[in-house]
């Protein structure tokens, strides 16, 4: 049996106040990040509906000329309406395609790839003017499973950056290809206007690091988020005969499935 017992005794207070100190920072720091993560979230719907916001600003500003002409376009009329219902839905598709960017609504079909580049020109350049030569050089059709609103938002972003750095230029060319290879497709947007500043290179897809006077920086941010939730890339640079190149790269469907 048991005759002597022998035991240490130590202070803990000290330890203890350093871990209930830990844990207030924890969880000051996980409301901070909530404070962040909401603040982004607001900034970015702000940038993400402004684009069909204001198309249909400019349609109904159309329609209202139109309605004060003495004989009306019919046809125009219900075109001007047709895009306006369009950028509509589209806004309300947006919203929904914000919480899929987190993953927790994820919805992937399997598209062309070329339909959805065709399709977000014209939402693009809404409003911005009909001075600019589009051009087109896509290969065979490639088929992608992805989120076709967050990808055609990725497109309308890049195609409207590019004509509003054109918009000096009495010349403004835009130029949307496409590239196969084993197992991704990659899609160029490429303009003529002044090129990208070399010093914000580094830094061109990061938040707040926008060359617009009103522009929020985070328009190439998001884009990069999206592409990169797709398991792709996006990537910028000058062109050797002048203007700018961003070029996104997404998986093919097919590569995507076997992988």
């Amino acid at each position: 049996r048991s005759v002597r017992i022998f035991g240490t005794k130590q202070d803990i207070t000290e330890e203890k106040a350093a871990q209930e100190k830990v844990r207030a920072l924890q969880a000051e720091l996980m409301q901070a990040s909530r404070r962040s993560a909401m603040g982004a979230m607001a900034s970015t719907l702000a940038h993400e509906l402004n684009q069909p916001l204001q198309a249909i600003g400019n349609f109904v500003a159309g329609a209202r000329r139109m309605l004060s002409r003495p004989e009306p376009d019919r046809l125009m009329l219900e075109r001007g309406l047709a895009s306006i219902e369009q950028c509509a839905q589209r806004a309300a598709n947006v919203i929904r395609s914000l919480r899929a960017i987190s993953g927790d609504d994820a919805r992937r079909e399997i598209v062309g790839i070329n339909r959805l580049v065709r399709e977000s020109v014209p939402l693009a350049l809404a409003g911005i003017g009909n001075g600019i030569d589009v051009r087109y050089d896509l290969t065979d059709d490639a088929v992608v499973s992805v989120d076709p609103i967050q990808i055609q938002q990725v497109l309308v972003t890049l195609v409207k950056n590019a004509a509003e750095a054109m918009q000096p230029l009495v010349q403004q060319e835009i130029v949307l290809s496409s590239a196969l290879a084993e197992e991704t497709v990659t899609i160029s947007i490429d303009d003529n206007g002044p090129g990208l500043p070399p010093e914000r290179m580094k830094t061109l897809f990061d938040s707040r690091a926008s060359s617009k006077p009103d522009g929020m920086g985070i328009g190439l941010s998001v884009s990069r988020t999206i592409v990169e939730a797709h398991g792709g890339k996006i990537a910028a640079a000058n062109r050797q005969t002048g203007g700018a190149s961003f070029r996104v790269t997404l998986p093919l469907a097919e590569a995507e499935a076997t992988g």
